[in-house]
């Protein structure tokens, strides 16, 4: 009421926030890498609502109060999308953290241990299995936005918040219902899995155990029924907390490496072969590595005949470079008519627009002086 009793006549304050069509996209295949559009920032004030930037009033209305109730939640400011390069930290790369695939009947509830006498890591899990390459998928965007705020100048905190849109886009996968429910298990396994080790990381040797998510939540939209089959609703945006162990390692030693946009093209061993590769060739054209030793940091326990016969395959099935910017050769150390003792076999890796000659003696053997390759370079 105003002061002479007449009613003040109501304002429209706020118009209703623009919904984004449902995707009808129904497959989860992988697409082809496609090279990253950059797109406008949103908004650290802005909200979403079913993927949609909302700002202004209408951000308010949309997403609700700051949590005032039980059923009233506040999506956390965006650090997607991803400008910058696909990075990764050294330690992740250097050895084996992940099962190489994920079986409903018959899960991997444990890795072997790795033990060089310097560096040990045991990784376990639940019923549910340990974490896979596939889904390190998330750490590695996660990471690569951390490297880009760094990149930038900007605080780097533990907790990440992105949309699925702009994770699919730079891993290639589709937006599928299929797709969000295989996030949701990742994320349960990579919370799940626990990691115990006593890597140098932040200029101290910690001998720790850890998981790589502390915490994650996401939003979703509800079930929809598709020709009188319920789907499960697709998920919107991800928040994930990450441990200590990688926030030191990116904030303190600053230890990353980009990747090239192919690297989520590969298979499981490929994508191993080439985070060694990287790793090792950062600081030189070429490497000598043992096949044990090998067969050890790529996290397989294949005995090291199939082992060999699988690094064959790939050479053989591939023109040019079989890894993106990075190629190998087996070395048996032997006459090809003598039976190859496979101790005294090496493989050897070098950049792809690095010439390579017959003899080997130039090309350093990583031993365990490969710890120096941890440091970032000065």
């Amino acid at each position: 009421m105003t002061l002479g009793g007449m009613a003040k006549p109501r304002t429209k304050t706020s118009k209703r926030a623009s919904v984004a069509p449902v995707s009808k996209g129904t497959s989860s295949k992988r697409a082809s890498p496609k090279q990253l559009v950059p797109k406008s920032p949103v908004p650290k004030t802005a909200k979403l609502v079913r993927g949609t930037p909302v700002r202004g009033a209408a951000a308010k209305n949309a997403a609700g109060p700051e949590r005032s109730g039980p059923h009233q939640l506040t999506i956390p400011a965006l650090d997607s999308p991803l400008l910058g390069d696909i990075q990764n930290g050294r330690q992740i790369m250097m050895h084996s953290y992940f099962a190489h695939t994920c079986s409903k009947t018959n899960p991997t509830t444990e890795l072997p241990t790795y033990d060089d006498g310097k560096i040990r890591i045991e990784v376990r899990g639940t019923k549910i299995g340990v974490a896979t390459i596939d889904d390190a998928e998330i750490l590695l965007y996660c990471l690569s936005l951390a490297g880009d705020k760094l990149s930038r100048g900007e605080r780097v905190g533990q907790e990440f918040t992105f949309t699925l849109k702009d994770f699919c886009h730079v891993s290639g996968l589709s937006q599928s219902g299929s797709v969000s429910k295989r996030l949701g298990e990742a994320l349960e396994r990579l919370k799940e899995t626990n990691i115990k080790t006593n890597i140098e990381a932040g200029g101290k040797i910690y001998v720790e155990g850890f998981s790589w998510v502390e915490k994650y939540w996401y939003d979703k939209s509800t079930n929809q029924l598709v020709k009188g089959k319920e789907r499960s609703g697709k998920i919107n945006s991800i928040t994930v907390r990450f441990c200590d162990f990688l926030w030191r390692a990116i904030t303190i030693d600053r230890n990353l490496l980009s990747y090239s946009r192919d690297f989520f093209a590969l298979s499981p061993l490929k994508r191993r072969l080439y985070e060694i590769a990287r790793v090792h060739c950062n600081d030189r054209p070429a490497f000598r590595i043992g096949l044990e030793s090998l067969r050890d940091r790529i996290g397989t326990a294949q005995e090291l005949k199939k082992f060999k016969d699988e690094l064959v395959k790939i050479l053989d099935e591939t023109d040019g470079s079989p890894l993106p910017g990075y190629t190998f050769r087996i070395d048996t150390g032997q006459a090809e008519s003598k039976r190859p003792r496979l101790s005294k076999t090496v493989v050897e890796f070098w950049s792809a627009g690095h010439e390579i000659g017959k003899s080997s003696g130039d090309i350093p053997m990583i031993d365990s002086a490969y710890l120096l390759d941890l440091r970032p370079a000065a």
